[in-house]
């Protein structure tokens, strides 16, 4: 997020992952992080665009319990993620990125990699201790 988020881009990353509130802090909407959730949704497609063509660095943005955006091919498109009741969500977004790595390390596509994501934050954000995904009892 910020400014190691801009200056990264120059290498080239595969995929840049932030969540809403990082990417709207460091990309600003013309009309605010107020503004509705399809300007919000049009302004990060724009920038989705952009580094596909000017970097093929995949953008995707999670968040939170509300479905992932991300471009499959050239077009914009959301991935539900999975409702749970949750405790913590504090280490999810990491388990997310653990989920969307391993699947793409392992030829998974961009698609199923989100899925895999969502399932490892919600497993996460479903306990108290952070940074879990096996359950309370097992943790």
């Amino acid at each position: 997020k910020g400014k190691d988020l801009v200056t990264s881009l120059i290498s080239r990353p595969a995929i840049v992952k932030p969540n809403l509130s990082e990417f709207l802090a460091t990309f600003p909407p013309p009309g605010g992080a107020a503004a509705g959730t399809a300007s919000l949704r049009a302004h990060v497609q724009t920038y989705a665009r952009s580094w596909k063509e000017r970097y093929g660095t995949e953008l995707v943005v999670t968040r939170g319990s509300a479905p992932v955006w991300f471009n499959e091919g050239g077009i914009a498109t959301e991935e539900p993620v999975v409702k749970i009741e949750a405790i913590n969500p504090t280490g999810s977004g990491d388990a997310f990125t653990a989920g969307l790595a391993y699947i793409l390390s392992e030829g998974g596509s961009l698609r199923e990699a989100i899925r895999e994501g969502a399932r490892l934050g919600a497993l996460n954000a479903a306990n108290l201790k952070p940074g879990s995904i096996l359950g309370e009892e097992n943790a």
